[in-house]
């Protein structure tokens, strides 16, 4: 059995080893799983083991969270999705921008503004770096955010600005140029005032 806190370094990278851990877990509760590159563990491409499946699949009643990072979402099982509640996506690459699509809708996604989602001019192809975009699959919001984990010291040593500009802060030339034209058909419909009644 597990210690009260442990880490585990995986000494051979296979779902076989993923599924061992599972299966311990099962009988814990209040834990919190961590799957680093988890395209090495739950593929698309095979069949998740069945206590991993099951570990997904029922975790969250159990009081086991599971957190996946990986850098090719296309390449994660979509059983995986199907039950997450969030989703943090940072810059995606062309290849990952449909497979996001198909997930959560286009309006993050192509670079139009939307006004039920994206009104920043962001769009998972365009983020700054260190920004990303928290989508809540249970309620379908989102949001942009920074991260800002140690990452401003590094960056500032290096020379490098340390922290990108939020949204706001961007200037007019630095957006799509569809953003601007909204934004400028918005600016004039709020200073058209309604005849009165």
């Amino acid at each position: 059995m597990f210690p009260d806190e442990c880490r585990y370094i995986p000494e051979r990278e296979t779902p076989n080893e993923l599924e061992e851990i599972c299966k311990q877990l099962h009988a814990r509760s209040n834990v919190t799983l961590i799957i680093e590159e988890a395209e090495e563990y739950i593929s698309q491409s095979r069949s998740m083991l069945p206590y991993t499946s099951r570990l997904i699949r029922m975790g969250r009643n159990w009081g086991i969270g599971i957190y996946a990072t990986t850098r090719r979402i296309q390449d994660i099982n979509k059983r995986f999705f199907d039950l997450a509640q969030h989703c943090f996506f940072f810059r995606v690459g062309l290849k990952s921008r449909d497979y996001v699509a198909d997930m959560i809708g286009s309006e993050f996604i192509w670079p139009y503004p939307s006004p039920k989602y994206n009104r920043t001019g962001y769009t998972l192809t365009t983020l700054p770096p260190f920004h990303f975009l928290h989508f809540n699959l249970e309620d379908e919001t989102a949001e942009i955010g920074v991260l800002m984990l140690g990452a401003r010291e590094h960056i500032a040593a290096a020379g490098k600005k340390s922290e990108a500009p939020s949204p706001k802060e961007m200037g007019k030339e630095e957006k799509p140029e569809q953003v601007l034209e909204q934004e400028a058909k918005q600016e004039k419909e709020e200073k058209v005032e309604a005849p009165p009644g």
